[in-house]
């Protein structure tokens, strides 16, 4: 229920600065207590993501391993990634420009994608457009476990559609029939 807890207090060895300590917890109710508040144990995850082709007709897979803190999140170093764009050279970034994430989280098997509004205004739209950058997000985050279905927010409201042609008032699960 509680992903981290911060602790304040005086550090008796220097006084000119609070002593600060993060308890995080994870899924497996294990603690640790970092008093730096700095990621000190780093790894790396395979994942895949999906970008458009050449010609905007469909995903390619992109294969890549994100270095991840023990404090990242996974699907929101993921959205990072979507959103820096692919590593690829024939490959495009889907995600419109300016977009950023609000917030990522999971709850009950949904990974929740909260984006700001440029995500919908600055997308140039069309049916095939709308599928490709949506499916994008949704089939890259089933990499994360537990995760069975996404559901969008735009400034943290449900929107009934993204711009004209795909709905995003319900949970999505992937759709690899757009991969090439």
């Amino acid at each position: 229920i509680v992903d981290q807890i911060r602790f304040m207090a005086p550090n008796l060895n220097d006084d000119s600065a609070p002593l600060n300590l993060i308890i995080t917890s994870y899924a497996d109710d294990k603690l640790i207590i970092n008093q730096y508040s700095q990621d000190f144990y780093t790894d790396e995850v395979r994942v895949h993501l999906y970008f458009g082709n050449s010609d905007g007709t469909a995903l390619v897979r992109e294969t890549r391993n994100l270095t991840m803190g023990m404090t990242d999140a996974l699907p929101l170093a993921i959205m990072k990634a979507l959103i820096a764009g692919p590593e690829g050279e024939d490959l495009t970034s889907l995600i419109p420009q300016g977009t950023l994430v609000k917030d990522v989280f999971i709850k009950d098997n949904v990974c929740y994608v909260d984006l700001s509004a440029e995500f919908q205004k600055n997308h140039l739209g069309g049916e095939k457009g709308e599928l490709l950058t949506i499916y994008s997000i949704v089939n890259s985050l089933q990499n994360v476990s537990g995760v069975r279905y996404v559901q969008f927010l735009i400034e943290g409201e449900r929107v009934e559609y993204y711009k004209s042609y795909v709905k995003l008032d319900g949970f999505l699960s992937g759709d690899f029939s757009l991969v090439q």
